[in-house]
């Protein structure tokens, strides 16, 4: 263009530009909700952190989906994003929840996620696959206009599978961890508050 004169798009492009704007900005009001919620659950400022990784385990098959039935990433797709993210925390919090319960009474932080992943694994199942099958007349419909809702479907199940594989693998492993490097760190800072308080003795005169 002449210098003096700058391009402005109007019409569609505008409103589609205004639209993932909004997108973008409730997925980042679902992402802070999504930690305030399990961290007055929880009582801890680490354990919605925790939850929070199963977000981008479901990423991981909803982009797959996606991109195995050649579906585009439209805006109601996007959309579906911010309500997957809400749909597959639960299995996490699931498993924390009862976690947290068993080490109230007794045990290690490995022995009490074991225990959860076997008592909490048949009620993160039902509520998987149920969603999982309530997707799927979305994801294969064909009537008039399916074709704007069928990436929300197909997003959906992707999300939903690789979240309920992937989690209950990363979550056990990562609470675990943590719990062990706050353990250890708790040691340390005792180590060095002791070293503190001999170096700070002051010995009386011969």
């Amino acid at each position: 263009m002449p210098p003096g004169y700058r391009g402005h798009h109007r019409g569609m492009a505008e409103r589609m530009r205004e639209s993932a704007d909004a997108v973008r900005f409730a997925i980042v009001l679902a992402l802070v909700a999504l930690y305030m919620v399990p961290a007055s659950q929880f009582n801890s400022f680490v354990q919605p952190a925790i939850t929070m990784l199963t977000a981008p385990l479901s990423f991981v098959g909803a982009f797959i989906a996606l991109a195995l039935s050649g579906a585009d990433m439209s805006l109601f797709a996007q959309i579906a994003f911010v309500a997957l993210m809400g749909l597959v925390m639960k299995n996490g919090i699931l498993l924390m929840d009862y976690a947290n319960q068993i080490r109230e009474r007794a045990g290690s932080a490995r022995a009490a996620m074991l225990e959860a992943g076997s008592v909490r694994l048949r009620p993160v199942l039902m509520t998987a696959f149920s969603t999982v099958l309530g997707m799927i007349p979305v994801a294969i419909s064909s009537a008039d206009g399916a074709e704007w809702r069928n990436p929300m479907g197909i997003l959906g199940v992707g999300g939903m599978l690789s979240s309920t594989l992937l989690t209950r693998v990363v979550v056990p492993v990562v609470y675990t961890l943590v719990d062990e490097w706050s353990a250890f760190a708790a040691r340390g800072f005792a180590r060095l508050r002791k070293l503190a308080g001999v170096e700070g003795v002051a010995h009386p005169p011969g």
